[in-house]
């Protein structure tokens, strides 16, 4: 699958497997959700979920990460909302879907100037995302 930009209505998720990554209380995710991918320094990987019902959100997890740490929690955003927030040297984010390592994977993008802002990009997008609570 050829890597495109994601549209301005679409919605992606970051899922989330560590409870002090969120707050009940408080009913919002955290920057810590949003730490930058070891493998990839510029990109937060999320999934698109544009055309799924929240269970499938869910389901899909279930499917796609298998093996991988129980997740506790997803934090969701509008692609419109990410692309608002400025990464660094006055470039924006931007979100690609790239269908690696799962079909709705996608990439939330940086400039390199701006990983060294990433904790305050990290807390921007944990400000703008809705927690959801697996059932």
């Amino acid at each position: 699958m050829q890597e495109y930009p994601a549209l301005p209505e679409d919605q992606v998720t970051r899922y989330i497997y560590s409870s002090s990554n969120f707050s009940i209380t408080k009913k919002r995710v955290k920057h810590g959700a949003f730490n930058l991918d070891a493998d990839q320094p510029q990109d937060f990987s999320v999934d698109l979920i544009t055309d799924l019902a929240d269970q499938e959100v869910w389901d899909y997890q279930s499917e796609s990460y298998e093996g991988v740490r129980k997740v506790q929690a997803r934090g969701d955003l509008k692609v419109g909302d990410i692309t608002q927030v400025k990464g660094g040297n006055n470039n924006f984010l931007n979100v690609f879907v790239n269908g690696k390592p799962h079909k709705r994977h996608a990439n939330i993008r940086s400039s390199p100037i701006a990983v060294a802002h990433d904790r305050a990009i990290a807390t921007e997008l944990a400000d703008r995302a809705s927690l959801h609570l697996k059932p």
